[in-house]
């Protein structure tokens, strides 16, 4: 979703998907040697708390794994 969000930007932006304490390698295993911004995705949507196979619904009988991407 982030790439298709981001097509307006071109090479200005380039979604990176990995864990916040880990920032500094994906950066680095990205190519990128100073960055001028960086946007966050740190919410929940409501179709992982709808979608009980996503392991947040409180709606109804899943699995409880609580995981914010689907691998």
């Amino acid at each position: 979703m982030a790439a298709e969000w981001g097509k307006a930007y071109g090479e200005r932006f380039r979604p990176l998907h990995g864990r916040f304490g880990a920032l500094d390698r994906l950066l680095a295993d990205a190519g990128f040697e100073a960055i001028a911004g960086l946007c966050f995705d740190l919410g929940v949507s409501s179709m992982q708390l709808e979608e009980a196979e996503r392991g947040f619904s409180f709606l109804r009988d899943g699995p409880l794994s609580m995981c914010m991407g689907q691998d």
